[in-house]
């Protein structure tokens, strides 16, 4: 047990540090400009190759939302990503349930640790995915809970569902699901600012699609995606493994209960 428990902390602890990596690159990119403020001095951005640095601007102009890298464009956001609801089919009918396809719930995320999910507690048949509109949206889609709370954020490792408690983002090139995830969470301070409701804080897709979005450009969304695909991939691998070993963890205790799994005589107490 002590060599699952370390092994599911190691990968944590990765996993963290990649996730703050993959946070790290983006706002230098895409938050604070700092290859465009380095090339308006005359200096080399650090650490980049001159490839990558073609891709920046060396200089800014003016905008709704202040100084902004020049060639890049603000849009509404819904005129450049793509986003959809999700639903619940009916829990009172059976040939919907317990299937194959996943169904992702903000529940599902209140207990997730880290950005990735691969599994969900509830899952659909055929039937019951052909009740929500949206349908199964592809691996790497990145899902944002739209109330109850408003702000988790994770990207699904495998094609799955979502409730109504949902706005979902399905992978569409040139965008890096780490670059729509991180777009979400530096931004979630205006995404929750146009929240309504009364019970609870909710925004719907009419208020979020009219967010502010700097489009920067193909190329550039190209390449983040490049230097964040080996992260992605780890992240994943990272997950799933957890996965199988907390699986794994449960059957040793069940097992260990059971008398399946019979303990050294020095660990039993007289």
């Amino acid at each position: 047990i002590s060599l699952i428990d370390q092994q599911i902390a190691n990968n944590k602890a990765l996993s963290r540090n990649l996730e703050a990596l993959a946070q790290s690159l983006f706002k230098s990119w895409f938050i604070d400009f700092d290859p465009v403020h380095a090339k308006k001095n005359g200096e080399k951005p650090f650490g980049m190759d001159a490839e990558t640095a073609n891709l920046f601007p060396d200089s800014f102009v003016k905008s709704e939302l202040g100084d902004v890298p020049k060639g890049w464009k603000v849009h509404e956001i819904a005129e450049v990503i793509k986003f959809c609801g999700g639903g619940t089919p009916s829990t009172k009918r059976p040939d919907y349930w317990d299937g194959e396809h996943l169904w992702t719930t903000p529940r599902d995320l209140s207990r997730q640790v880290g950005m990735i999910t691969v599994d969900t507690e509830r899952k659909l048949t055929d039937l019951g995915i052909l009740k929500i509109s949206s349908k199964l949206l592809p691996k790497h889609s990145v899902l944002m809970s739209s109330r109850a709370p408003i702000g988790y954020l994770t990207i699904s490792a495998f094609p799955t569902a979502i409730n109504q408690g949902f706005i979902g983002f399905p992978y569409q090139e040139p965008y890096s699901p780490l670059y729509l995830l991180n777009w979400l969470h530096f931004n979630m301070h205006e995404i929750k600012s146009r929240s309504g409701g009364g019970t609870f804080a909710e925004i719907n897709r009419t208020a979020f699609k009219s967010i502010p979005f700097i489009y920067s450009s193909d190329e550039l969304l190209k390449k983040f995606a490049q230097e964040m695909s080996p992260v992605l991939l780890k992240l994943e691998n990272n997950a799933s493994e957890n996965s199988s070993l907390e699986d794994m963890r449960i059957r040793v205790l069940v097992n260990l209960v059971d008398g399946v799994i019979d303990l050294p005589a020095e660990l039993v107490a007289p």
